[in-house]
């Protein structure tokens, strides 16, 4: 039978070694937010001013309507589709879908990859100042 001495080793051993995973995998997630930042705040300019900067924590919105489901009388609705960008992700809702994924963004382009696997390119257009997505455009939404 184990001493009463050894038992409160083993705890403080396990205690120890638990909050050190913690403190890791907290430093990593910082690590890498700081990582993203860094990443944007040097992000240089397109013509019109727009930077990759004025992507992050931002919310685009399509330039015109499109369909956004139906109805249960299989009326067509229309609004408009947005794109929501964090530091990494982003959310693009469009018709009655939702697609989630990661971006990268440097020189004006961005580099999207959703959940799924399936990558592409967006980019802004330097004259008007609107993200160009798909085949889609969209402009930054007033905050």
């Amino acid at each position: 039978m184990p001493s009463r001495r050894s038992t409160s080793h083993r705890k403080l051993i396990f205690l120890i070694a638990g909050a050190v995973i913690v403190l890791s995998v907290t430093g990593w997630f910082l690590l890498k937010d700081k990582k993203n930042s860094d990443a944007a705040q040097t992000t240089p300019q397109t013509q019109n001013g727009t930077t990759c900067d004025d992507i992050y924590s931002t919310t685009y919105q399509s330039v015109e309507m499109h369909e956004m489901g139906r109805s249960v009388t299989l009326e067509e609705s229309q609004g408009y589709w947005k794109i929501v960008f964090t530091n990494s992700d982003y959310i693009w809702t469009h018709s009655d879908m939702v697609t989630r994924g990661t971006f990268t963004c440097k020189d004006g382009v961005i580099t999207a990859k959703d959940a799924g696997g399936g990558d592409f390119e967006a980019r802004f257009d330097t004259e008007s100042g609107e993200l160009i997505w798909g085949s889609e455009r969209y402009i930054k939404e007033k905050q």
